[in-house]
């Protein structure tokens, strides 16, 4: 059972707890159409008053009012408290409801009761009910009467301690409302309450109940309504408890004694085996509160004390003879809600990656408790829109292309859980991929039966290729001709991916036809690639020659480096395309374009950056513009660890430099020559120094006349440049020797040493001499500006050469 809900019953919301009793007042929420009001009963003689929901039309909660035998001061009313927020000139329209299950002697009235808010005289102003006075009154036979207050027909008189007034109080005299609004004495009187009254005959009988629905007031309607229903839910499960609660101050006799008052529950299953009604005691919750609760327990077998026999879908009654008869309904529902289109549909294949995920919600009595809805999605709850029939959820952020696991959980109000609605679906927008695809022969001879091939790969990474066709109706096949895989359909178990289609046929056109394959996936996604096929009367390959592999440095690529590759393309009627494949290429189908410059065909190849040492060979492929084809494949690439190249630029002037790389040949004139320097002459440089710190001496080379002592330039050592002018000096070797070769690694002596900085990449001096911490200064020389930096804890660049002083002996070892 769902407990803290508020009830709802007809059209009613309810709070608190009910009262009957003179003058006692009851909270009531702004469920009422015209908002909160405080709602009382007022009775006197044989008159009571009560909250009903045996209201013969409605069906509803009402107000039950009985004047009983009549003696001149026996009524029952309801009382609707204004407080003065109104004054009797400010009253347009007045209306109120009542109903007779059997015909009475007249209905109930309704009374102003004012005050003058100068002088505090009062006035009670009542609408003629019939048992006053003369006719026509307010009517008394069965079903529903709606009297409305005009201002223009007579029908008020009054009674009160008011003086100042032109009209008499006391009936015979009856007046128009009109006439009270404009009168010097009542039309400013404020409105303390309104009452609905059944009652103060002198004579005759009232003890046809009316059943009071509701009144209006200008445009406000005010439904009435108990402010608490006694029993504390609608719904309830077998083996709930309820939980009575009646607020009845009359039944508090004993002063500084908690009492007891007796209900009776009944229900449907009773009502069907023409059994009595169950007496339940309650008890006063505390001295003189007069509050009276108590418990019964709901049970689907033979019940014992203080239990009731309920079965599903029954009705739950509970009577308290001094309110009336039924003061409060409820229903039993023992079934479970049911969860269903589920959407998308289990093992759908959806198109989108923000789907609406939704499920509708079902429950026959009590409704699904909305707060007990959680759907998940891949099993974290999401943020879904609930309604009491169904819940809904687009994702906010794209689903992956995937399969999706969904899972809806629900509970109806009395705590009945639905069978868990678990699905799944999947999100495929992307269309299968179509490579490779190719007509063999891809030329063929026109006005000659020819058995031509077609072949397409075709992949499909979620819902799997579904369908793999050909358009071949340009050349006189189907337009929808299937392609299988190694013959095997799509929706079987494939072979390799790889689809065919073959078709023996007659061309009479020459010309190259575009034949397109279509690929759909199970979700229907589709991808499109077309087949060439030439028809021509020429079937000459074309001529591929003098194929060359051009590599920056030395005889090998490192990996992540570049290639050039180049062939002498010739064909007799002229040239389509030429590429050049390679496994090692880092790029598309591992293929590049070789471009035409007159007959040479050249393009740059990257290799991949994780390639593995070794030798690969190379395909070039040219095809003419008849589609005729030819290839070489002679050429082989080989890929290690092999020559690299850095360039240093230097400025005129003083250049404190070093070699980032093993050189392949360490002779200075090799190192510095014509071919390594970018003006192309070793002029451009002056005079080369080293550092020697065994003896304090500067080595040094001249180009211009090749004198000196500098006979090498190794790496790991620092050097001194002057340059009569700016240039660049491209060096070439090896980052790395390969084995089994033994790394690099130099010796510092204490105090100053020239090192160099064998690196390709710049680091932190802590990265580079890791393997050496005993120096105190780093010092770096900026050719541009002609000063000196010190970089120790800074950033050491490459080509430049550096002054360490170091404080003992050791060793560099550049790191790997």
């Amino acid at each position: 059972m769902m407990k803290g809900k508020l009830k709802s019953i007809g059209r009613m919301t309810l709070a608190v707890v009910l009262i009957c009793s003179l003058g006692l007042v009851m909270a009531l929420p702004s469920g009422a159409a015209g908002g909160s009001v405080n709602y009382s009963f007022a009775v006197s003689g044989n008159g009571t008053a009560a909250w009903s929901v045996e209201n013969p039309v409605s069906g509803s909660y009402s107000v039950k009012l009985v004047g009983g035998p009549q003696t001149g001061s026996d009524y029952a009313a309801v009382v609707i408290p204004m407080n003065g927020s109104m004054t009797m000139s400010e009253v347009t329209a007045f209306v109120y409801n009542y109903t007779f299950e059997n015909d009475g002697e007249w209905g109930p009235h309704m009374c102003f009761y004012t005050h003058d808010p100068v002088d505090s005289e009062t006035a009670d102003i009542s609408l003629y009910s019939g048992g006053l006075g003369p006719p026509p009154g307010t009517p008394g036979t069965a079903g529903l009467h709606t009297i409305a207050v005009d201002g223009v027909t007579p029908g008020f008189f009054w009674y009160g301690s008011e003086t100042g007034s032109s009209l008499t109080q006391g009936l015979p005299n009856m007046y128009t409302l009109e006439q009270f609004q404009t009168d010097d004495a009542f039309k400013d009187h404020v409105i303390d309450r309104i009452q609905i009254e059944y009652g103060w005959w002198s004579a005759g009988n009232a003890s046809e109940p009316a059943y009071v629905d509701s009144i209006t007031l200008n445009t406000t309607t005010y439904d009435l309504e108990p402010p608490l229903p006694p029993l504390d839910e609608d719904y309830y499960q077998t083996g709930d408890s309820p939980v009575i609660t009646i607020y009845d101050a009359a039944a508090n006799t004993a002063p500084d004694a908690m009492e007891t008052i007796a209900v009776y529950v009944y229900s449907e299953t009773l009502d069907d085996l023409g059994a009595i009604p169950v007496l339940i005691a309650l008890q006063e919750t505390g001295l003189d509160t007069g509050v009276f609760a108590g418990i019964f327990t709901l049970v689907g077998t033979t019940p014992g004390t203080g239990e009731l026999l309920v079965s599903h879908g029954d009705w739950v009654s509970l009577s308290y003879p001094v309110f009336g008869s039924v003061i409060d309904m409820a229903y039993v529902d023992n079934v479970s809600p049911t969860i269903d289109n589920l959407t998308p549909a289990d093992g759908a294949m959806v198109t989108t990656v923000t789907p609406t995920i939704s499920a509708s919600l079902n429950d026959d009595l009590a409704g699904i408790d909305t707060d007990s809805v959680v759907m998940t999605v891949d099993g974290i709850v999401v943020t879904a829109v609930v309604t009491p029939t169904s819940v809904s959820y687009t994702p906010t952020t794209d689903l992956t292309e995937n399969s999706h696991a969904v899972t809806v959980d629900a509970s109806d109000m009395t705590g009945n859980p639905a069978t868990q609605a678990s699905w799944s679906f999947t999100v495929d927008i992307t269309a299968p991929g179509i490579t490779g695809q190719e007509a063999t022969p891809p030329v063929v001879k026109p006005n000659e039966e020819n058995t031509i091939v077609f072949t397409a790969g075709v992949t499909d990474a979620t819902s799997g290729v579904d369908s793999v066709t050909i358009d071949l109706s340009s050349i006189g096949g189907s337009a929808t001709a299937e392609m299988l895989d190694d013959g095997v359909a799509p929706d079987a178990v494939a072979a390799d991916d790889t689809y065919t289609a073959d078709i023996t046929v007659t061309i009479v056109t020459e010309g190259t036809y575009s034949l397109t394959v279509t690929a759909a996936d199970a979700a229907g996604n589709e991808a499109f690639a077309d087949v060439a096929l030439v028809v021509s009367s020429d079937i000459v390959d074309p001529v591929i020659t003098d194929p060359v592999i051009t590599y920056k440095y030395g005889t090998s690529v490192p990996p992540g480096d570049t290639v050039d590759i180049s062939a002498t393309v010739t064909d007799n009627v002229g040239m389509g395309t030429v590429t050049a494949t390679c496994d090692a290429f880092d790029a598309v189908d591992n293929t590049i374009p070789l471009t035409a410059g007159s007959d040479i065909y050249t393009g740059t190849a990257k290799i991949i950056s994780d390639t593995k040492w070794g030798d690969y060979p190379v395909t070039i492929t040219a095809q003419d513009a008849k589609g005729n084809e030819a290839e070489d494949t002679s050429l082989t690439i080989t890929v290690e660890a092999g020559a690299t190249g850095a360039e240093i630029v230097m400025a005129e002037g003083w250049n404190l430099i070093s070699l980032p790389l093993i050189p392949d040949d360490a002779d200075i004139t090799v190192v510095i020559s014509d071919t390594t320097l970018a003006s192309g002459d070793t002029s451009s440089v002056g005079i080369v120094r080293a550092y020697d710190p065994a003896t304090g001496d500067f080595p040094f080379y001249k180009p211009s006349d090749g004198s000196g002592a500098l006979a090498e330039m190794r790496d790991g050592q620092g050097y001194w440049v002057f340059m009569n002018e700016a240039d660049t000096l491209t060096v070439t070797g090896r980052e790395w020797p390969v084995p089994p070769d033994v790394p690099p690694f130099y010796t510092v002596v204490e105090e100053w040493n020239l090192i160099g900085f064998k690196s390709l990449i710049d680091m932190d001096d802590t990265e580079y001499l890791v393997s050496f911490t005993a120096y105190p200064v780093l010092w770096s020389y900026d050719a541009d500006v002609g000063q000196y930096t010190n970089v120790k804890g800074d950033t050491m660049e490459v080509g430049h050469g550096f002054w360490l002083w170091a404080t003992g002996a050791g060793t560099i070892v550049p790191p790997q």
